[in-house]
């Protein structure tokens, strides 16, 4: 039990156990736990043996153990007794002569009998003093960097809305990025990877305003500046979809531009007005993200020739909902000027 400060006082806790070990001896006691090392059990108190519910054999835990044969006064020393080696300040290594001797142990359950764990490799004198138990918790277990930023839902839409511009055919090989944007930070899909099966290594976090990666191991998308000129000047912006659909850029590589003026249909009309077309500079360059940064400011879907399509949206589906209205009206107009000619 501490006391109210235990910056500037000394504090106690109680032991909940002891360990019951072959080694009676420093010089017979292993620096390290290994294979070679025996079993052993810790015994807990009676009284605190209803800590121990729903630890399992299998298991592995961290043992905290408190190393009472130790020197509490030594404050340098050789990793591991080896004269060849330079001294190491104590809290550089792992020795157990130190000011405060507690030790760390990763051992596996073997067994549990009421309030006897047998555990392995633990490699402590025989009735040293147990603190504490605590599970290991797996890789598995702790959360992906980039979930520290967006939520598991949020991670999912931009992964599904991917996998659905896939399978509709906006999106192709490795071509095309998405991104979502919170709280100044933007979720984006990562160079060279296939749209149609996304995973947590396939997408980074930028930081809106520098565009520094944040979180991801991944290299963030070529494309990366163009999605954050776009959320820099459209507040209303939460999600970009980038693709390459086949009719929209053919039309574009045609005529200039896929202007809907030889369908009469009313989705046309409405969409017409907010799609503008800006000159296809070289991917990933400075001057397309400029241009499509710029026209997006009055603009929702932006065409930049011989290139593709940006669309941004209050979501990321709405974003590539928009994509494929436009696509569709593209298909109508492309037919219908070839039943025409």
């Amino acid at each position: 039990m501490t006391t109210n400060s235990c910056t500037s006082q000394d504090f106690k806790v109680q032991p909940i156990g002891q360990v019951e070990s072959p080694y009676l001896s420093l010089k017979d006691c292993p620096f390290q736990g290994n294979d070679a090392c025996p079993a052993v059990q810790i015994h807990i108190k009676p009284e605190l043996s209803k800590g121990l519910h729903l630890l399992k054999a299998g298991q592995e835990i961290i043992v905290i153990t408190f190393m009472d044969k130790s020197q509490r006064n030594i404050l340098q020393c050789k990793p591991r007794n080896d004269p060849d080696k330079p001294l190491h300040g104590v809290f550089a290594t792992r020795s157990p002569n130190r000011p405060n001797p507690l030790g760390l142990h990763q051992v596996k359950i073997l067994a549990i009998s009421e309030n006897t764990l047998t555990v392995h490799p633990l490699e402590v004198l025989d009735k040293t003093p147990v603190l504490d138990i605590k599970p290991v918790l797996k890789s598995g277990n702790l959360p992906h960097e980039i979930e520290k930023h967006f939520s598991k839902q949020e991670i999912y839409s931009l992964i599904h809305a991917s996998s659905q511009a896939f399978s509709k055919g906006l999106l192709n090989g490795l071509n095309g990025n998405l991104s979502l944007k919170k709280n100044g930070l933007v979720l984006i899909t990562a160079s060279n990877q296939a749209k149609g099966s996304l995973n947590l290594k396939s997408l980074c976090v930028l930081d809106e305003a520098t565009g520094k990666v944040v979180a991801g191991e991944a290299r963030p998308s070529t494309e990366s500046e163009m999605h954050l000129r776009i959320y820099r000047n459209q507040p209303k912006a939460k999600a970009i979809a980038h693709t390459h659909p086949v009719n929209i850029l053919a039309l574009s590589e045609a005529y200039g531009k896929f202007s809907l003026q030889n369908i009469n249909l009313f989705e046309g009309k409405e969409l017409i007005s907010k799609i503008d077309y800006v000159h296809g500079h070289k991917p990933g360059s400075l001057e397309l993200a400029r241009d499509v940064g710029l026209s997006a400011v009055n603009h929702q879907c932006i065409v930049m020739n011989s290139h593709g399509l940006a669309c941004w949206g209050e979501n990321i589906h709405q974003a590539v909902a928009i994509t494929d209205e436009l696509e569709a009206l593209a298909k109508i107009e492309f037919k219908t000027i070839l039943l025409k000619s």
